[in-house]
């Protein structure tokens, strides 16, 4: 699971991500640089991006 997460989040920082992606089973965090609580609307094209690599990235083996 993809997890994206404002750099300057108060709201959500991006070590609450973090403590996601630590229990999910092959989690993913992108942390996007400059933006808040709205990333995808601050920085839109940063998200599509990080959801078309994760989205194009190979299958993770097995674990």
């Amino acid at each position: 699971m993809l997890v994206v997460c404002g750099g300057d989040s108060t709201d959500i920082p991006p070590r609450v991500g973090a403590g996601l992606v630590a229990r999910l089973p092959r989690g993913r965090l992108e942390v996007l640089a400059g933006a808040g609580h709205f990333g995808p609307q601050q920085d839109p094209a940063s998200v599509a991006a990080s959801i078309l690599a994760f989205a194009s990235a190979p299958p993770p083996g097995p674990g």
